[in-house]
Order: structure tokens, then sequence, then C-alpha cells
């Protein structure tokens, strides 16, 4: 009886359509992105709840510091936990992500020490047409502001929004701040002076009274020896 002729394909996974490396691959990819899910979900969750070690852990294991459009970072800077912040960005988390959306995130809670190390690790202050500034003005968080300026915010930022909040819900602190920092105000026709007048907000009126006056007793430059 004759032997019947062996498939050249027979027992080789690599080829033909019987071959079995292909099905196998795939399995073996699907189950590495499971895994990668997992450990990018569970991630997620503990650096929201601030479990620095778990944090450390499920980095070392592969989990993307990335994840999820930077949700990671976002949610460390929103609960103010400044060591998952530092693995994360250890782990290379991207600061400037999504406009500086962590950075941001931390000023609008109030994580002044977390939005300073976001802005050392590359986030940009000038962010969202100086959002950052214009936030803490509305805040009244002056020490917030003061570590922005020294960041190199702008506070004139916005045609000089962070001045006129602060005149519109009467802050005279975060006023003089401000116009010791360079924030322009040179008479009573200047939008900010006019909204503190139209609000009533007197002390705020007699800081910008007094930087008005201060400006106009300032002695102009010799002019050049011929």
């Amino acid at each position: 009886m004759a032997r019947p002729e062996r498939n050249k394909n027979d027992g080789q996974h690599g080829s033909g359509k019987g071959g079995l490396w292909r099905p196998v691959e795939k399995i073996k990819s699907l189950t590495q992105s499971f895994h990668q899910t997992r450990l990018d979900q569970s991630l997620v969750e503990h650096a929201r709840k601030g479990h620095e070690w778990r944090v450390a852990r499920l980095l070392d294991a592969g989990a993307n510091p990335n994840a999820q459009g930077g949700k990671p970072l976002e949610d460390a800077a929103r609960g103010g936990h400044i060591e998952v912040v530092d693995e994360l960005l250890s782990h290379g988390a991207k600061a400037d992500a999504n406009g500086a959306r962590a950075m941001l995130i931390a000023v609008k809670h109030g994580h002044r020490p977390v939005a300073r190390r976001l802005i050392q690790a590359g986030a940009d202050v000038h962010s969202d047409n100086d959002a950052a500034i214009v936030l803490a003005s509305a805040l009244r968080n002056v020490p917030m502001m003061e570590m922005l300026v020294r960041c190199g915010a702008n506070v004139n930022a916005q045609s000089g929004m962070p001045l006129q909040i602060a005149a519109s819900r009467g802050h005279p602190h975060v006023i003089r701040l401000m116009l010791e920092n360079g924030a322009k105000l040179t008479s009573e026709n200047d939008p900010a002076f006019k909204i503190a007048q139209k609000n009533n907000r007197n002390l705020c009126l007699e800081v910008m009274r007094a930087h008005i006056a201060a400006q106009k007793t300032v002695k102009p430059p010799a002019p050049p020896v011929p």
C-alpha cells in the first residue's frame, strides 16, 4: 500500500494555511495588551489615592506613566500627592502633556508644592494663555501667585485680567502683590481701577491710588550730557 504524500507545510507553524504561529502570536499579543491595560488601570487608581509604594511597584512592572492621556499625573496633582508626582516624573511622565493640565489642576486645587514641582519638570507656566496666574488670582491664593510670579508668570496676562479679577472681588493684598511685580496701572482710567470703583472696593482703590501717586513722584532720568 502506497504511503500518502506528506504536505510540505504539515508541522510548520510559520507558513501555510494550517500553520499555528499566527494564532499563537495573536493570542500572545492580546494577553500582553490585557496585562498592560490592567497595569495602567491600577496605576491610575493608586496615583489617585496617593499610594506611592504601589505606584512605584506598578511602574517597575511596566505600567505606563502617561497612560490614558496622562491621567496618573493629573490625578496625583489633583490630590496633592507630591511623592506620587515625583515617582511618576522619575519614570518618564510628561509634565507638559495636554497643555500642562496637571500643573493647572494643582493650581486650581491649591497644591503649591505640586504645581512648583511640575513647572520645574517642564510644565509651561504660560500654558493656556497664562491660565495659572489668572486662576490663582481668582482664588485669592497669594502664596500660589507668589510662586508663579517667581517662576516667570505674566502678571499682565490676558490684558491685565489678574489685576481686574482682584479689583472686582476686592482683594487688596493680591493687587499689592501684582503691582509690586510689574502689573500695569498708570491712571484712574485703567480698567482695573474702574472695576474697583464700580464695585465700591475702597481698600483696593487705596492701594491703587498709592501706586499711581508713587509713579507720578518718580523723577525722570536726567538728560544725557552733550
